[in-house]
């Protein structure tokens, strides 16, 4: 790895306030901060996933997490070298300022997903490919834009250990891609959707929860509750390779507005 104890002793901390830094890019820093030490829970998620039955993935995943969580501590020795005031317990803070949303979520994703079984893993690696090549282009623009060789110095070196991540999720994705048109359609309409899903899945959340407490008693009987026991086999292996048909009875709980539509397209 990149951020090996050697390199670190090489970052020049004691210089970080011998430059200014203009204050706009404080909630930048601190927004890169929280992303990177919250992978650890992202990645507890995940464990819960298809992905992580696959044995180099998973070793891959469990570098993924230590070496982000670094690179929050990293970003917070930064800051803390700048001036800002110190939060023993920011993360513990920062933890429970987590919106509700996600943790209905986080109970929620491994469940779906598992009903995708493999077709899942091309979804995860394409949208983990997407994510890293956007972190690699803000951190390369902010220090760009920063112009404090302290922190030039560390997001480079941040930067290279992203383009490692990045490099595996797009050459799994390929692979995982090129196995089956399913595959590819299904990642296409996850990427597409990603928001209405998102909505999707708290909205399901809160329905189950309204069902519970609504009747207690009869909560096993409601369709609903038959989802934690559908077989592993699940919806994602249907005969008709269309993700909005697959994902069906779902989307009718929580149809988004219609866009409009117009031109050659419109048919």
């Amino acid at each position: 790895r990149v951020l090996t104890p050697s390199f670190l002793e090489t970052i020049p901390w004691k210089e970080a306030r011998a430059y200014p830094l203009d204050p706009k890019f404080l909630p930048v820093l601190i927004y890169m901060r929280d992303v990177e030490k919250l992978t650890e829970t992202y990645a507890r998620q995940l464990e819960r996933t298809p992905t992580a039955r696959n044995p180099v993935i998973r070793r891959f995943l469990e570098r993924w997490s230590s070496e982000e969580d670094l690179h929050g501590d990293l970003l917070h020795r930064f800051l803390l070298e700048t001036g800002q005031p110190d939060d023993p317990r920011w993360y513990d803070r920062l933890r429970r300022e987590i919106p509700w949303g996600y943790w209905i979520r986080y109970r929620l994703t491994p469940l779906l997903t598992n009903r995708c079984g493999d077709d899942f893993v091309a979804v995860h690696m394409t949208w983990g490919a997407l994510q890293e090549y956007t972190t690699l282009t803000g951190y390369e623009r902010l220090w760009e834009a920063a112009g404090h060789p302290v922190l030039e110095h560390l997001l480079k070196a941040i930067a290279q250990e992203e383009s490692r991540h990045a490099t595996f999720y797009w050459k799994m994705a390929t692979i995982q891609l090129q196995r089956s048109k399913r595959r590819q359609q299904l990642t296409r309409w996850m990427v597409d959707h990603r928001d209405e899903v998102l909505s999707l899945l708290i909205d399901l959340g809160i329905l189950l929860r309204e069902l519970r407490r609504r009747v207690p008693d009869g909560i096993q009987e409601h369709p609903l509750a038959q989802l934690d026991r559908l077989p592993v086999k699940g919806i994602c292996n249907a005969d008709d390779l269309n993700p909005c048909h697959t994902y069906a009875p779902l989307i009718r709980l929580h149809r988004p507005p219609r866009r409009a539509t117009g031109g050659k397209d419109s048919g």
